[in-house]
This record gives structure tokens, C-alpha cells and sequence, in this order.
């Protein structure tokens, strides 16, 4: 049983997607595929799917269970934008932590 099922949902995004290189920040360019972070360590592959997927059609998942973070590629960049807007307008919570997700550096999961 995962994490979904039991908790309201709720998310954290930045306004601005910005990502820090080597002189500061820069912004990144709107991608297919979301970086979602401060997942709790019982979430599961299929907990960020069911996430996502309200969202639109997940196409792949990377779940980086130790780091607490994960990869979510939708099948267009316009689905990714509307759950990370969804996440701005209504914070998302799983267990106790606050998730932040963000768009990828990458076009596509490999």
C-alpha cells in the first residue's frame, strides 16, 4: 500500500524555476519530464505515479529512493506545466514532508 491512498494532497513549487550553475542562477527552459524532491523514504514508484498522473499521461518514472527525489517525464511539456502549476496553487504533502518539484534539466528519462 502506498502513500497516496491515505494523505491529502497538497505541493510545493517554486514561482521561478531556477537552477544554480558554477556563476549563480539560471533559468531552466520548460521540459517534459519534472525533478520532484523531499520524497519521504516509504514512497514508491507507483505513489509518484499516481501523483503525476492526475495530472496528465506518465510516460516514465526514476524514483531515487535513497536521495529522496525522483524523475517524472510526461508525454508533453504542457501536462509536466500543469502539475507543476497545480503544486504552486496547493502545497503537496506525503507522510510529513513538503515536496518541491521543479522542471528537468533533461528532455526526456534515458
Amino acid at each position: 500500500v502506498g502513500l497516496l491512498g491515505s494523505l491529502p494532497p497538497s505541493l510545493v513549487v517554486a514561482d521561478k524555476v531556477l537552477m544554480a550553475d558554477a556563476g549563480g542562477k539560471e533559468e531552466v527552459a520548460p521540459s517534459k519530464v519534472l525533478h520532484v524532491r523531499n520524497l519521504p523514504e516509504e514512497c514508491t514508484e507507483m505513489d509518484m505515479r499516481s501523483l503525476c498522473g492526475q495530472y496528465g499521461t506518465v510516460e516514465r518514472v526514476l524514483h531515487l529512493s535513497r536521495q529522496h527525489q525522483g524523475f517524472v517525464e510526461f508525454s508533453s511539456v504542457e501536462e509536466a506545466g500543469a502539475m507543476l502549476e497545480a503544486f504552486t496553487a496547493r502545497p503537496m504533502r506525503l507522510g510529513t514532508r513538503v515536496l518541491m518539484a521543479q522542471y528537468s534539466n533533461k528532455q526526456e528519462i534515458t
